[in-house]
């Protein structure tokens, strides 16, 4: 999941009012440039940079910042969900992997179905080559797993844009011939 950066402030700033999880300078702006994308590793990340151990905070406490967390990744998600849903010509993915910048990848899990095309088509505005591949990828039971595809961007530095857990829309572009 990608965070925008006023969710993150956001979500920050109501640590500090309800929980006094108040962070310094320093470790708000590492937080917001950098989020953590599960909320278990955000939750750590704002106890250590508070200067405490996760570990050996009291559960009660703990649970709450990950509840407050958890709520707040929750209704990223839905909101982000609704914005790309909203697309009509496109199909939603989630990226679960991101590729090394000089291959120019990222792994995709199709969320709901639909058929979908490769040629002229972009991942959020983003072109990408004219090849569909699959992974072989298996379920935690050994089961194959057929709604994660690869694609190839045609401008590998585009790989900044795209980030573990966000919602993308493959859709096709439209050209001058189209109308």
């Amino acid at each position: 999941m990608i965070f925008s950066e006023t969710a993150i402030r956001r979500l920050l700033d109501l640590l500090c009012v309800k929980l006094g999880f108040c962070l310094g300078p320093e470790p708000y702006r590492t937080i917001c440039e950098q989020p953590p994308v599960e909320p278990r590793a955000f939750t750590d990340a704002v106890i250590v940079a508070e200067g405490l151990d996760p570990v050996m905070l009291r559960s009660h406490l703990y649970r709450q910042v990950l509840s407050m967390v958890e709520a707040a990744f929750h209704a990223e998600r839905l909101a982000q969900e609704e914005a790309l849903v909203t697309e009509p010509s496109g199909v939603l993915f989630e990226i679960v992997h991101v590729g090394r910048k000089r291959e120019g990848y990222v792994l995709c899990r199709e969320l709901g179905s639909g058929s979908f095309e490769v040629e002229q088509s972009a991942l959020n505005g983003h072109p990408i080559k004219p090849v569909l591949s699959q992974p072989r990828t298996l379920y935690a039971t050994g089961a194959p797993r057929f709604d994660i595809y690869a694609f190839h961007l045609e401008n590998a530095a585009d790989l900044a844009r795209f980030k573990l857990g966000q919602l993308v829309v493959l859709a096709r572009v439209r050209t001058l011939a189209d109308g």
